[in-house]
């Protein structure tokens, strides 16, 4: 792991970096934290960095527990008891002073890779991108699978277009149009299709297809892919991202007609 500098990072580091991803309601073990941050040995330096923890309201440590469920009497910031009241105040249940560790333990998102190319010619202006595909996304291979999401509906629909069915018929749709489609995140940690749920993100090279095209605007399609962007990337590209109403059915407050009202600033 390299912080933003890309100097090596601590021990420590790396412990807080596993630790703020332990969900509410959810405990790790020191040695789970452990393994998760490179070295299944660090159970003991584990409890010595939560003990120093900078951060407790960002870093979680009361959600760290023993194997078998037990918090530490030596907990930094106020005793075992305290770290017990933190815990059921986030609804993690508890067995005879113990967290029951079968219900309550917490299982890593997997990590998940995109696996299909953006869309993209020399000759392309515009590029809209999402956050990450999505289930229905990686089964298909192509952007957009969710038989729900309105996106090619409202590509369609600007550009006066039948609505295309074929990953080629989309992809030809995109290129005569002028518009890229990409997403920003290269991989990460995700529970099925929910942004809510992303961590640990690696993001795409974007910087590489503006260098080979005459794309001069980016837009976002919904909120998390212009809040990644920028982070991760807008210092890079130096183009600002332009934020769109999420094509997703879970942004049921937009209908399809005003999806195409707000998107048809692409083309004007």
């Amino acid at each position: 792991m390299r912080d933003k500098s890309g100097s090596e990072k601590n021990t420590f580091d790396k412990i807080y970096e596993v630790v703020r991803m332990i969900p509410k309601g959810s405990v790790a073990s020191y040695g789970q934290v452990a393994a998760l941050a490179g070295n299944y040995r660090w159970a003991r330096v584990v409890g010595y960095a939560l003990h120093v923890n900078p951060d407790p309201q960002h870093i979680p440590c009361h959600r760290v527990v023993t194997r078998e469920g037990n918090v530490s009497k030596a907990f930094a910031f106020g005793g075992g008891n305290r770290q017990i009241e933190l815990l059921q105040a986030e609804g993690v249940g508890f067995k005879d002073g113990h967290v029951i560790m079968d219900i309550y333990q917490w299982v890593p998102a997997p990590r998940v890779r995109h696996t299909f190319e953006p869309v993209w010619d020399e000759h392309s202006q515009i590029l809209i991108l999402g956050t990450f595909p999505s289930v229905k996304s990686r089964e298909n291979h192509f952007y957009y699978g969710h038989p729900r999401n309105r996106f090619w509906n409202v590509i369609a629909g600007i550009t006066g277009s039948a609505v295309p069915g074929t990953i080629e018929e989309k992809k030809a749709l995109l290129l005569k149009n002028h518009i890229a489609v990409w997403d920003v995140i290269e991989s990460c940690q995700i529970n099925g299709s929910s942004d809510v749920s992303i961590r640990d993100v690696i993001v795409n090279d974007i910087p590489s297809i503006l260098d080979r095209s005459s794309i001069t605007r980016i837009y976002g399609n919904g909120a998390k892919a212009c809040e990644l962007y920028d982070r991760f990337l807008r210092e890079r590209t130096g183009i600002n991202i332009i934020k769109l109403p999420s094509t997703s059915p879970a942004n049921a407050s937009f209908q399809l007609e005003r999806l195409l009202e707000v998107w048809s600033e692409i083309v004007r």
